[in-house]
Order: structure tokens, then C-alpha cells, then sequence
């Protein structure tokens, strides 16, 4: 088995963005999502996983948070019985990033895997 790799999807200063994460044969992943720099640094953002290539926007499993700071961390996401979900793809998308200031802000989401 590979070791864990890591990979930055998305690491801007800009007000919106999106970053498309495509799984492999990844036994697991993890991701984190975090506004930082800058004064109160916030950002709206999405996690949407989609669970085959042919799976349409409605029917991906989304995780939404609204103007937050707080840093976000999905690992592991199972059914009842603890089984892990395989999935075709992801996609983190942001929003609204901002701060009191002019400048600084970064929204950043990395990827842990193997």
C-alpha cells in the first residue's frame, strides 16, 4: 500500500473558487477547509461528493457552512454500520471570503489520502 499523500486543491486569495478532487483508490481520505490570515477571516463553503461519474449535482452528498472562520475537517464519511462510502469525485467550492481588512484573507483546502 501506497503511503499518505497530501495535496493542496485550493490555496487563494480570491473572493470565490472551486477545486474538483478526483478519488482514486484511496482507502481513505481526509480534507481540511480553513479561512486564515488577514482580521476575522470568513468564508462560505460547500464539500459536495459525488458517487459516480454519472451522479447529478442533486444527488451528491453536500456539506454546507455559511460565513465561518472555523477551521473543517470530513474524514471517514460512513453508513450506519461504519463502512465507508466509495466515491467517483469531489468538489469543494467557496465563497464570500473576506476579512476586516483590504488584504490576507486565504481560504486553503488540503487533502490527505491513501
Amino acid at each position: 500500500m501506497p503511503g499518505r499523500q497530501y495535496e493542496t486543491l485550493i490555496s487563494s486569495t480570491a473572493a470565490t473558487g472551486s477545486a474538483t478532487y478526483y478519488f482514486a483508490d484511496q482507502e481513505t481520505l481526509t480534507i481540511g477547509l480553513s479561512a486564515q490570515g488577514g482580521t476575522n477571516p470568513v468564508a462560505a463553503y460547500s464539500v459536495k461528493l459525488y458517487a459516480t461519474e454519472s451522479t447529478p449535482d442533486a444527488a451528491a452528498f453536500t456539506y454546507k457552512q455559511a460565513g465561518s472562520a472555523a477551521v473543517a475537517v470530513f474524514e471517514n464519511v460512513a453508513d450506519s454500520n461504519g463502512t465507508p462510502f466509495n466515491f467517483y469525485k469531489m468538489v469543494v467550492s467557496y465563497s464570500g471570503l473576506t476579512n476586516v481588512e483590504t488584504t490576507g484573507a486565504t481560504f486553503t483546502a488540503v487533502v490527505s489520502s491513501y
